[in-house]
């Protein structure tokens, strides 16, 4: 009972690292807090240094087969399963970033995307797209639903998506469903708040797409409009 007391503290206290610092794990200690989750009574230190040192790397561990991992001393037949189906995701991850590898230079590129992605939609929405050095598109995510194009929340929700995922530059967009592609003041407005904000993080905010049927419009990201 007390090396459980003391391994779940130890447990706890990785958990809160992560959370805080995760960025900054070494690999073992990674793995070491991944096996917790499959272990759930003894101690992962040991068991992710015999792992690592016996497939050479994590990439190794992951590409091992359910046989290898549980030939490995404190490795069950949980342990390999949960390594083998991170594995598969990681290997899919991969596969998803390869697909889409076109240079999105221009602004009828990325507003013919937008087209195509607010096709349908009967509700406002409001989106962001990351882009790499080579303005290939590296991220994109829902902010919001509904009229949220105003809020501070959305703001600070796209700058923190941006700069988790090291974009070099970004784009905001939202449809107008049913009406015209055409500015509001609380559009303006908006855009200038992201402005401000991309520009305090030094990640180059592109534009803000309003999109409406097969319409779209774009407010510079880069300069103000009057």
């Amino acid at each position: 009972m007390a090396n459980e007391n003391i391994h779940e503290g130890h447990r706890e206290r990785m958990r809160k690292r992560f959370i805080e610092d995760g960025e900054h794990f070494e690999t073992h200690e990674l793995l070491e807090l991944l096996l917790t989750y499959s272990i759930p009574r003894r101690d992962t230190n040991r068991t992710a240094h015999i792992l690592l040192k016996r497939f050479g790397s994590y990439d190794g561990i992951l590409s091992a087969d359910m046989d290898e991992l549980t030939s490995v001393e404190g490795v069950g037949q949980r342990t390999a399963m949960l390594m083998n189906v991170i594995g598969e995701l990681s290997r899919r991850t991969e596969k998803s970033k390869k697909k889409d590898r076109t240079v999105y230079d221009s602004e009828e590129k990325i507003g013919r995307l937008l087209i195509k992605k607010y096709q349908g939609k009967r509700r406002e929405e409001c989106h962001i797209m990351l882009f790499d050095g080579k303005h290939r598109m590296v991220g994109f995510k829902k902010l919001g639903e509904g009229t949220v194009n105003a809020t501070h929340v959305v703001i600070r929700t796209a700058v923190e998506y941006a700069y988790k995922h090291r974009a070099v530059s970004a784009v905001i967009s939202h449809n107008h469903p049913g009406g015209i592609a055409c500015p509001t003041d609380s559009d303006m407005r908006f855009t200038d708040g992201l402005r401000t904000a991309f520009r305090l993080m030094g990640i180059n905010f592109d534009g803000h797409f309003i999109v409406a049927e097969n319409d779209w419009y774009m407010i510079d990201g880069r300069r103000e409009e009057y």
